[in-house]
């Protein structure tokens, strides 16, 4: 991984795992959803924690791919909460 690691999330689930990984990189995380309420949500707390390094992409992933360049991203993210 690159002293500067610019991973990439699906499903950024609100910010819950997203916002702290962001905190703690010196790099840029992608997040991706294909729920815009999602999206939103994530933005909301990532402007009200002056977090700067999150890109937020209302984007399908499953359909249409990452659309990164290869070698850009140095991991993917994927965190799933049990059915309620």
């Amino acid at each position: 991984m690159n002293a500067t690691p610019d991973p990439v999330q699906l499903t950024p689930t609100f910010g819950t795992f997203s916002i702290p990984i962001a905190q703690r990189i010196s790099g840029d995380l992608v997040a991706f959803d294909i729920d815009p309420h999602m999206i939103a949500r994530t933005r909301e707390r990532a402007t009200a924690l002056a977090v700067q390094n999150v890109a937020l992409r209302e984007y399908d992933v499953m359909e249409n791919g990452f659309g990164l360049a290869d070698g850009s991203v140095d991991a993917v993210l994927l965190f799933r909460y049990p059915a309620l």
